[in-house]
């Protein structure tokens, strides 16, 4: 019964040790599929790399963008331009909400004191107003035009 095991166990070694043999390169990379493409660069090291690369739809960029500002840019990987797009149409519709606040808010005090909340609301709502609609749009196009220069920069593109 020892005999059996001790085979056994050296016949696991002897297979562990041949799967640990280096592949070849043509082993490395399999055949990519219609939406991946085989990026090779070569370092220092005697094999080649392999990257696949995926290929981004311009559409759902656009799409998620105009829904939640900055996700289209999520979709394409850039993770801190997204952020900053969010936090920028997020802080324009804060400051356009305060705005609104300022010239429906009751103030009974003098008429100068009014007359001075209604200009700082104004102000602040049209320029709340221009930063998030900047933010917004500007996420959309750029979620776009971003996935369609990626595809065609790989020759990804239909």
């Amino acid at each position: 019964m020892k005999r059996m095991c001790f085979s056994f166990i050296l016949a696991l070694l002897c297979a562990a040790v041949a799967a640990q043999e280096q592949p070849t390169v043509a082993q490395q990379a399999p055949a990519p599929v219609a939406e991946e493409k085989v990026i090779v660069s070569q370092s220092d090291a005697p094999y080649m790399e392999y990257h696949y690369v995926r290929r981004k739809e311009p559409v759902v960029a656009c799409l998620a963008s105009a829904v939640i500002p900055g996700l289209g840019q999520v979709i394409n990987g850039q993770y801190l331009k997204g952020l900053g797009f969010f936090v920028g149409t997020s802080v324009g519709y804060g400051v356009f909400m305060l705005g609104i606040i300022h010239l429906v808010g009751d103030r009974r005090d003098s008429i100068r004191n009014y007359r001075d909340y209604q200009i700082r609301g104004t102000l602040l709502a049209t320029g709340g107003l221009a930063l998030a609609l900047g933010c917004h749009i500007a996420s959309i196009i750029d979620a776009t035009i971003y996935a369609s220069r990626f595809n065609r920069k790989y020759g990804l593109s239909r």
